[in-house]
């Protein structure tokens, strides 16, 4: 059985160019060549609200793609740092503010 031929968005090229270290970017780079020969991995998760995209993690990265089965190919929409925080005290003290900053999407959050 042939591969799918895989298909990289300009944007989520830049994106890739941009993130971490080296290592960082072979390891995601080698994830998304995978897509070509296994375009539904274990542990990939259809995106709600969409028929043919998915997401898989790489680590602390997120790699979003979408499969076409007629045509046999995959193309990846983005490949970007996965939005964390992590709330020490502030979870109790301010639970509002802490679901908020997260549902914003929020970056790690440090106290003082």
């Amino acid at each position: 059985m042939a591969g799918y031929r895989l298909l990289i968005k300009a944007s989520a090229a830049k994106e890739l160019e941009s993130l971490g270290s080296k290592a960082d970017r072979q390891r995601i780079v080698a994830r998304i060549e995978s897509l070509s020969a296994h375009p539904r991995p274990p542990g990939a998760e259809k995106l709600a609200g969409y028929t043919d995209q998915h997401r898989v993690r790489q680590g602390n990265f997120r790699i979003v793609f979408g499969v076409d089965d007629e045509r046999r190919e995959v193309t990846v929409f983005r490949a970007a740092r996965l939005p964390f925080s992590t709330p020490i005290c502030f979870e109790i003290t301010y639970p509002g503010l802490v679901r908020r900053f997260r549902a914003a999407g929020a970056e790690p959050v440090i106290g003082p």
